[in-house]
């Protein structure tokens, strides 16, 4: 998968050459956007290898999770370093942390919903996302074989969601906040 953020003019010559290279790229994603997030609109331009609609997805495993990446997916390429991120951020929170975190909050916000937000869903008593639904719904689509409940993901700006679901929260829950910059 090669994901593009550019001028149209740009990168089509790029991608035409990508894409007559034999290198076997499954997926190209062009997004030009000029919104004030990047999560793509429902009209985004979005080509397999082909030239024709989505093309076919590659998975790639994420702790126990099996993640479903196609043209609309943002996810990180380096697996390697973004499994060990995902594990120390969860599954490596010494002790009482740890059980705190079972019946936490955690505010995966700024980017809709990520990888970290996906990833703790099973650990958390609650994952709230942002900005937009739809984007959260693809996002929540990307999991295969696990149920990603996606009552338990709140839909709307984060300057609007988040002082509603800290107004509304248990004050014994602890908050764990994932942001990207």
């Amino acid at each position: 998968m090669v994901q593009t953020t550019t001028i149209k003019e740009e990168v089509d010559p790029f991608v035409t050459e990508l894409a007559a290279s034999g290198l076997g790229i499954c997926s190209i994603y062009h997004l030009y956007n000029d919104e004030v997030t990047d999560a793509p609109r429902p009209n985004a331009l979005a080509l397999g290898s082909d030239g024709q609609g989505a093309g076919r997805r590659l998975e790639m495993p994420m702790l126990e999770l099996k993640l479903e990446i196609g043209p609309l997916s943002f996810f990180n390429p380096n697996t390697t370093t973004c499994r060990f991120l995902m594990e120390t951020a969860i599954r490596q929170t010494p002790g009482e942390r740890y059980l705190k975190l079972r019946k936490s909050i955690l505010l995966d916000i700024f980017c809709g919903i990520g990888t970290i937000g996906l990833c703790a869903a099973g650990h958390c008593a609650k994952v709230v996302g942002e900005v937009q639904e739809r984007a959260i719904t693809l996002y929540c689509q990307q999991v295969i074989g696990v149920d990603i409940v996606e009552e338990n993901i709140e839909v709307g700006k984060a300057e609007e969601v988040v002082p509603k679901i800290l107004g509304d929260m248990d004050t014994s829950l602890e908050v764990f906040v994932s942001h990207s910059q």
